[in-house]
């Protein structure tokens, strides 16, 4: 291992306190035990344990710095080391301590990623050692919120709860042991969602098309540990739903709620093992229902006999008879999520009795009394429509029962009314004024056209949908939600039809006939000839839908709404998990969530990227500078939407935010740039991200934009460009070439533009000696306002080229570049030279132009002679510094830290006054890296 230290060499007493500032600063957020560790203790943690204890360590949790390789064949031959004795050992280990922490940042990006596989197996082992500790519920939690970390993290953890609840286990204490812990946890996150365990079983019965078949033949094995576990889990939590209901109270009921819940997610694994107890499970389904757990039962047990009851082939006609009334009965005093479980088992019930008559009924009953109340609402419009809550909730009914069962079919013939007139209906109460039913009409709407889905292409659900979508008064944001929720249903629910039509082929022979299978979507039999088409043209259908409504979706994503920024997510991540639509158009909005507040939006944007630059690399890049200006945009309505009243200053739009740390010293916290993902995906390839760089650099040329960019737009981009992630020294140094190469072409203009005009208007001849105001005060005072407007017009570039080189003075004291490595720098160098880690940065330096922000929202009003003074003084200030960037680049870096907050200073060590030498910038014009094209 190379790292430029001297294994030999003693590292002195007296430098070792100033090598461990930094190491200090960044363990301070780590939180051991409730207290944090400082760098000294942090170096001596392997004093007092053996030097060998981490040999055991797996080969990908490893990391080679500054490796060097030799190819002499005498190595082959050299003699193995004597091992030293353990107390020179324990100090070795001490020294690397202290290497790694002062000379080899690189290791900090594992720290994080190391703790959190630490833990993970201490806590795996606690599970395992010390199953009744009182704790393992909350370890279970905590665990489950690591679940969507790195891979590694991931596979971990998963593997951990494969030990703890799937393996498999003959005692039946250790499973009552599972039961309770799962309903522990459930209960725990059952505020959150209750879709985990659900989610966690699918992640031990996938079976990956790219695994080798020793692979495949590994999990198959493992799919049947882990079904064998569910089965004793499930007849377990049967047996515990018995001891608990005898026991009458809340924390009584919170466990009946998490039993069916469990029931609910391990039994859609395999049906069959909860078939068994189907007979003690439906009687729950009578309960009376007084309290949102006495609901929440109801619903999970009607979900449950959803996929139970196909399975019960052998039941007589009176069972099935018996569970349809029930189901009916539920339709006429539960809620909605009741309401629509409980349709969705009596679909089930019913493809398997055929007794369309009973749907014929239910149909009728509720279509009748909707067709009553649109007659009164006829004759009397004016009039208040009596038992609009009786109204609402039979439109919600029809709207579902439109979902599962199809009215076209043959067996509904003989209703009196058809698909269009229950179209015609829902679109009648959406009109009116009640906003209870206008909600639940929408609601109904989109139950109706999941099944019909040809009517989103006509004119008059496109114009309802695009009206509501686009009306950004907050009066309608719950109506623009459930249009959203309307479009995702429909692409979720294509999936859910196609999948039960391929079921329905694996039991059909492909050269017979077959009855009409109520739940599918066509008018014809399934059969293997048509199977293929009938998918063909759900996927056309969808398809068709997704382009039709994809523009005006993305667009309602720049909201201030939360909710409806979380719809639209969820709208695109489902179609681009059915391949819709050419993945192109979400990139600038995808890269915008990525900005998100919100967490869930954020890293679910930032796994769709992932996946799209997987499976498409490069296209990424064909979109990336509307996507940044895109998050500009969203970022310019939550800091107005967040911004404190207290600080005049806080509703400017900045390009960073902080890191989600806590603070525990005094320290400055760090910030990061909020395009810090998209960055940190094309960094890895050097045209991509010079690319990126030099077009973002071309924002603050106003002579190559049509429509230049607003100053406080420039300060986002320099804000981004402050805190992008680099990681390698070209990356920073790259960048302040450009911007020298920048301020090098415009700088100079822009000043002799301003000489020009203060020799015009006020008679004065600058120079390069300063500006004396006694000469050009009285001028000043006499000229006219469309002069000082022509003056400040022309002084209004000259700060865009300012903010430039702040932002390159902020980068060369955090990187700690001086002017040798500037001006040794040459970008046309092999990556193998110009990508060196960076080995050091300051990490509590903040970016804060307090000239350009002052700029932007100033703190002070002035009279209008002291405005027209400020003119002349800012532009003294900028020929100012521009003249010391000329003649003395290292004189410019003193002169700037003044603009910069108090904190900053020149790094210790190197001396003031550089080479007044000017740097010639190397550009190649074959270098694809330098013209910015993606």
């Amino acid at each position: 291992m190379n790292s430029g230290y001297d294994s030999d060499e003693e590292i002195p007493t007296n430098d070792i306190s100033t090598a461990l500032q930094n190491p200090d600063i960044l363990l301070a957020h780590l939180n051991v035990g409730g207290q944090s560790l400082s760098a000294i203790e942090f170096v001596k943690v392997d004093e007092d344990t053996p030097g060998f204890n981490a040999w055991n360590d797996v080969d990908n949790s490893l990391t080679v710095v500054g490796e060097q390789r030799h190819n002499n064949e005498e190595d082959d031959d050299m003699p193995n080391e004597t091992p030293l004795k353990v107390i020179k050992t324990m100090d070795m280990v001490r020294r690397l301590h202290l290497l790694a922490a002062t000379q080899q940042p690189k290791l900090h990006s594992l720290i994080c990623v190391s703790v959190r596989k630490r833990v993970v197996k201490i806590f795996r082992d606690v599970c395992l050692s010390q199953p009744d500790f009182v704790r393992i519920p909350d370890i279970c939690s905590r665990l489950l919120r690591r679940i969507h970390d790195e891979e590694s993290i991931r596979k971990l953890v998963l593997e951990t709860f494969q030990q703890l609840w799937f393996s498999p286990t003959r005692n039946n204490y250790e499973v009552r042991q599972r039961v309770q812990t799962i309903i522990d946890v459930l209960i725990d996150a059952q505020k959150q969602n209750n879709t985990w365990l659900e989610n966690l079983v699918k992640e031990f019965l996938q079976i990956n098309d790219k695994q080798s078949n020793d692979d495949k033949a590994r999990i198959r094995e493992q799919r049947k540990d882990v079904l064998n576990a569910i089965k004793d889990i499930i007849n377990e939590l049967v047996e515990s739903i018995l001891k608990i209901e005898s026991a009458n109270d809340q924390v009584s009921s919170n466990k009946m709620v998490a039993t069916f819940i469990a029931l609910y997610a391990l039994g859609k694994a395999n049906p069959e093992h909860v078939l068994p107890h189907v007979s003690t499970i439906v009687e729950y389904l009578n309960i009376k229902c007084t309290s949102y757990n006495d609901n929440a039962i109801v619903q999970y047990v009607a979900k449950i006999l959803e996929f139970t009851v196909p399975l019960m082939k052998s039941a007589s006609s009176s069972i099935i008879y018996s569970l349809e009334g029930s189901l009916t009965k539920l339709l006429l005093v539960s809620g909605q999520l009741v309401i629509h479980s409980s349709i969705a088992c009596l679909a089930a019930a019913i493809r398997l009795s055929k007794n369309v008559s009973l749907v014929k009924d239910v149909l009728i009953r509720y279509h009748s009394f909707i067709i009553e109340c649109q007659e009164k609402i006829i004759e009397k419009p004016k009039e208040e429509c009596k038992g609009s809550a009786q109204l609402a909730r039979s439109i919600y009914i029809l709207g579902v029962l439109c979902k599962y069962f199809d009215v076209e079919r043959s067996e509904y013939d003989d209703l009196q009314f058809s698909v269009d007139d229950i179209f015609q209906l829902f679109m009648f109460f959406i009109e009116r004024n009640d906003s209870v039913v206008k909600l639940k009409s929408v609601v109904g709407l989109g139950f109706f056209l999941q099944r019909y889905g040809h009517y989103l292409v006509e004119d008059a659900v496109r114009q309802l949908y695009h009206t509501y979508l686009l009306d950004r008064r907050p009066i309608a944001a719950q109506l623009r939600c459930q249009v959203l929720i309307n479009l995702e249903e429909y692409f979720r629910d294509c999936i859910r039809r196609m999948a039960e039509q391929d079921v329905d082929y694996l039991n059909i022979p492909t050269t017979t006939n077959t009855h009409h299978d109520e739940n599918s979507n066509d008018t014809h039999g399934i059969t293997g000839a048509n199977l293929k088409d009938t998918a063909d043209v759900h996927s056309e259908m969808a398809s068709s839908i997704a382009q039709c409504y994809l523009r005006i979706v993305l667009d309602t994503y720049l909201s201030e709404d939360e909710i409806i920024r979380q719809c639209v997510r969820k709208v695109v991540t489902c179609i681009l998990e059915q391949g819709l639509v050419h993945p192109v158009q979400f990139i600038p909005f995808l890269i915008a969530m990525t900005t998100d507040r919100d967490i869930n939006i954020q890293q679910s944007a930032e796994q769709n990227l992932q996946d799209l630059d997987k499976t498409n690399p490069g296209i990424i890049q064909t979109k990336v500078m509307q996507g940044f200006k895109m998050s500009y945009q969203l970022q310019k309505l939550l800091t107005m939407q967040n911004a404190k009243q207290s600080d005049p200053q806080a509703d400017i739009i900045r390009g960073m935010t902080k890191l989600t740390v806590i603070s525990w010293n005094s320290q400055q916290l760090p910030y990061c740039s909020v395009n810090h993902f998209l960055y940190s995906l094309i960094r890895s390839s050097r045209v991509y991200r010079r690319g990126l760089i030099t077009q973002l650099l071309k924002m603050f040329d106003t002579d190559l934009n049509t429509s230049p960019l607003t100053l406080e737009e420039q300060l986002f981009v320099a804000d981004n460009l402050a805190y992008f992630p680099y990681q390698v020294q070209d990356e920073p140094l790259f960048l302040v070439e450009q911007i020298d190469l920048s301020v090098s072409v415009t700088g100079s203009t822009q000043l002799q533009q301003f000489r020009d005009l203060l020799k015009q208007h006020l008679d004065y001849i600058d120079d390069d000696e300063g500006i004396d105001m006694n000469k050009i005060e009285k001028n000043l005072y006499h000229v006219s306002e469309k002069i000082v407007e022509e003056l400040n017009q022309c002084l209004r570039p000259t700060k865009s080229t300012m903010l430039l080189l702040l932002l390159k003075s902020y980068l060369k004291d955090v990187y700690y570049l001086n002017d040798t490595k500037i001006i040794e720098y040459d970008h046309t160098e092999s990556s193998k030279i110009t990508d060196k880690p960076i080995l050091s940065r300051k990490v509590n330096a903040k970016f804060e132009p307090k000239m350009i922000l002052d700029t932007i929202k100033p703190l002070v009003n002035y009279d209008d002679f002291t405005k027209r003074r400020l003119i002349i003084k800012e532009f003294g200030d900028f020929k100012r510094y521009l003249l010391a960037y000329d003649n003395d680049i290292e004189d410019t870096i003193q002169s700037m830290t003044e603009l910069l907050p108090g904190s900053f200073s020149l790094p210790k060590g190197k001396k003031k006054g550089g080479s007044s030498k000017k740097r010639k910038v190397m550009i190649d014009s074959d270098d694809d890296s330098f013209n910015g094209d993606f």
